[in-house]
């Protein structure tokens, strides 16, 4: 009896540690549904290094929620850290800018010519001497700032010009069907452009066909959208002018017109479906409105 209650006691701390291969497999076995061949077979498949054959239909066992809250915490903390390093990395980047934005020197090329003309007529020559040394520098290095922004574009009529000449009017023909097509009014228009006093500037840069064709691109829309406005404006003031004409105004619900004219909806109502029909041609007719 006592040993029967000492491994009673002790079967509920029976607990299949997780396999290497994951922490999904672990599973717990209820009490007093092992029995000593399971046991016994557990020990042995331990014994041999092998993983016992998981039961089947069994699902395993979710994370709890201390696991769950610890791996978010963590993955938390690696974002955290990768938002930190980037920030440093943003921060020296930004002072980089900064310092070389700064000037290298406390006094300009102006201000160093100007004492070097007051220290050359206070005879002060080793000042001077330093003075043309140090504007010589600075006017080497400002040159070799200046040739640094500058692009080298190979001259008109070399083979690398026409090259690449040749290059932006293919990717241009691809994108847009209606370029180099005779009779177009694109092409009339860029033809325009090019044989006019701007062409030659556009014919300096090797790719300055792309820039000559969205200009004339830019004007035909201007173009374009000038002359639907001009049409929108003329068509609604035709409206205004057929609603005034064949249109009725409410005017005094009680006026009657002089004699026999219409002045109000009123005067209007009273006429008979054959007067109405001859009062509506009769202005139609007269101020030239179209019947229909």
């Amino acid at each position: 009896m006592p040993e029967e209650a000492s491994a009673v006691a002790e079967a509920p701390s029976q607990v299949q540690e997780p396999s290497s291969s994951g922490g999904s497999d672990v599973y717990h076995h209820k009490l007093g549904e092992s029995n000593g061949s399971e046991n016994s077979a557990a020990g042995d498949s331990e014994s041999n290094g092998r993983k016992p054959a998981q039961p089947e239909g069994q699902k395993p066992k979710e994370l709890s929620r201390y696991e769950r809250t610890k791996r978010e915490r963590a993955a938390f903390r690696a974002e955290r850290e990768a938002f930190q390093r980037e920030r440093e990395a943003f921060t020296k980047e930004r002072a980089a800018a900064e310092e070389a934005k700064k000037p290298k020197r406390d006094y300009s090329l102006a201000e160093l010519r100007k004492y070097r003309g007051e220290w050359e007529r206070e005879g002060k020559y080793d000042l001077v001497e330093a003075a043309d040394k140090e504007i010589a520098v600075i006017e080497a290095e400002a040159a070799a700032e200046r040739k640094a922004r500058t692009v080298e574009m190979p001259p008109i009529g070399s083979p690398e010009h026409r090259s690449q000449w040749e290059t932006a009017e293919r990717e241009l023909y691809q994108a847009d069907p209606e370029f180099m097509r005779a009779g177009t009014r694109l092409d009339t228009r860029l033809r325009e452009i090019m044989g006019g006093e701007d062409g030659n500037i556009y014919r300096q840069h090797p790719r300055g066909i792309i820039a000559a064709y969205h200009r004339a691109r830019m004007e035909l829309l201007d173009a374009d959208v000038q002359a639907l406005r001009n049409e929108n404006n003329k068509l609604n003031n035709e409206l205004k002018r057929y609603q005034g004409l064949t249109g009725i105004g409410a005017g005094s619900p009680a006026r009657v017109g002089s004699g026999s004219r219409v002045e109000s909806l009123g005067d209007f109502e009273r006429l008979s479906t054959k007067d109405m029909r001859t009062h509506l041609l009769r202005n139609a007719d007269k101020h030239g409105v179209p019947w229909f």
